[in-house]
């Protein structure tokens, strides 16, 4: 098993048309991928196996512009998210939708 993050943002809908988004930091786990393999004697072939997807936090955030003179830096600023918080997020991402190419690791 190998240990992503990607980012989320998960919109939340209220009353009479308001919402708001939340960011989240969504750090997951996922097995490797072992290819199918289809040609041969039946007893050597075999479906693809792995590639399971398993949450194992998440993190909303906020995102802060900081000015310094003429230079500019996007700080992120973590929120306090109490495990029913968590749990409420985490069932709102799909997991198969979570991005771990090289730019995630």
């Amino acid at each position: 098993m190998r240990t992503f993050t990607d980012i989320v943002c998960i919109e939340l809908t209220g009353h009479q048309g308001y919402g708001a988004e939340v960011e989240c930091e969504v750090e997951f786990t996922r097995s490797p991928v072992v290819p199918a393999r289809t040609s041969g004697p039946p007893e050597d072939c075999y479906p693809a196996e792995g590639g399971e997807t398993e949450i194992v936090s998440v993190r909303p955030f906020e995102t802060r512009l900081i000015v310094f003179g003429f230079e500019a830096e996007l700080k992120r600023k973590y929120l306090e998210c109490p495990k029913w918080l968590a749990d409420l997020l985490i069932e709102c991402i799909d997991p198969n939708e979570l991005e771990c190419g090289e730019d995630n690791e």
